[in-house]
């Protein structure tokens, strides 16, 4: 017989063709992350910073902005800028603190 007073759990139901939930690894459903704050590499988060960013101005965007923006202390936003700019995903615009995207 039940016991008084202790609750039962309960099961939660699944939609139809659902997977389990021990399967679900994001899947085609999945929200889409945030590169921002979502925890990617420091270029990813740096090129997505200045992506979100590159609406507000057309003279690109201050290395410092993206800096506080991130949490990020200058000198890593700078490796990460250099290292971008290399790899063509950003210019510099009007001086070497201001970037914007080639995309």
């Amino acid at each position: 017989p039940p016991q008084e007073g202790v609750k039962k759990p309960v099961q939660q139901r699944q939609a139809f063709n659902a997977p389990a939930p021990s399967s679900m690894g994001g899947g085609p459903f999945a929200a889409p992350s945030n590169p921002i704050t979502s925890g990617g590499s420091v270029n990813d988060r740096v090129l997505a910073a200045f992506t979100d960013l590159q609406a507000t101005s057309d003279q690109g965007t201050n290395v410092e902005v993206v800096a506080q923006r991130l949490n990020l202390n200058l000198h890593e936003v700078r490796k990460a800028v250099d290292a971008l700019a290399l790899d063509g995903h950003l210019y510099s615009t009007i001086d070497e603190d201001h970037y914007a995207t080639t995309s």
